[in-house]
């Protein structure tokens, strides 16, 4: 696949996981986060009143300065930060194609500042692993398991007694088809937790966790693996993940079979100041 290619398809899926998020959000009663998603020319727009990393707007980079502006406006008038990826395919204007880096300048002056060299990592052939952390059991939970996921993970992640409610209502009215959790057991204690997004045959493995004091026992690499093997049971043709530059999570894919598919800048446009 051509890198150019990859890089949309890649981007393009990471927003088709952040739509399904908002678009249940929304379907809550009253909408309380505030949800919208918005479309600015060919620009999608996903919007919260909290501060959230998903809220973002996926540049094509072929945005005009007034289509840029009236991106930020959104994110000014809801009053939250805004989030916003550059990476290869949307550096340069590819309609008609430029070698003129105009979005980065534009982002600048309109206030957006650099916040991090993000690495997303790809794996389009699946390998059965040679080795294994006996210790670690993974039990996969579908959105028909809700009820059993819910006290599984409130062990994994306490809250407050008296959140304890809408965690579940929460959990419950969200945990959709397209998503699978896993959580990883040391004898009969969950101590870890992930989970799995899939849509067109493509696999995102999204956000992890493990208890601290079961840390570098494995857990990682065991839910990479887990994730991986049933997105491509069911017909993924390609799986991806996003981490930071050169942290321990990075080198465990790689150990896995992971590859490189592109860097990009993770830039980050402030909330504005009342």
């Amino acid at each position: 696949m051509h890198n150019r290619e990859m890089v949309v398809k890649l981007q393009n899926a990471h927003a088709n996981h952040i739509e399904n998020i908002y678009r249940q959000m929304m379907r809550l009663p009253g909408n309380p986060d505030g949800i919208e998603i918005l479309k600015i020319g060919d620009t999608k727009v996903f919007l919260s009143n909290r501060s959230r990393l998903e809220n973002r707007a996926i540049f094509t980079g072929n945005e005009t300065l007034a289509e840029l502006r009236e991106v930020t406006a959104c994110f000014d008038r809801k009053g939250v930060t805004g989030f916003f990826e550059i990476n290869p395919a949307n550096f340069f204007r590819s309609n008609p194609f430029s070698w003129q880096s105009e979005m980065v300048p534009a982002l600048l002056a309109l206030g957006y500042q650099p916040e991090l060299l993000r690495c997303v990592w790809y794996l389009d052939e699946y390998r059965e692993p040679h080795e294994d952390e006996a210790s670690i059991q993974i039990k996969q939970f579908t959105y028909k398991d809700a009820d059993e996921l819910v006290a599984a993970k409130l062990l994994v992640e306490p809250v407050e007694p008296d959140k304890i409610e809408h965690e579940r209502k929460t959990i419950k009215h969200l945990f959709t088809k397209p998503w699978t959790y896993f959580i990883g057991y040391e004898g009969d204690r969950p101590v870890s937790i992930s989970k799995l997004f899939i849509q067109d045959q493509i696999g995102y493995l999204a956000w992890g966790y493990t208890v601290e004091e079961f840390r570098r026992m494995g857990h990682h690499r065991k839910h990479v693996l887990a994730r991986v093997h049933q997105a491509f049971e069911t017909g993924c043709e390609i799986v991806f993940t996003v981490t930071d530059f050169n942290v321990p999570s990075s080198l465990s894919l790689q150990k896995v079979g992971f590859k490189l598919a592109y860097n990009y800048l993770l830039m980050e446009k402030p909330a504005a100041t009342q």
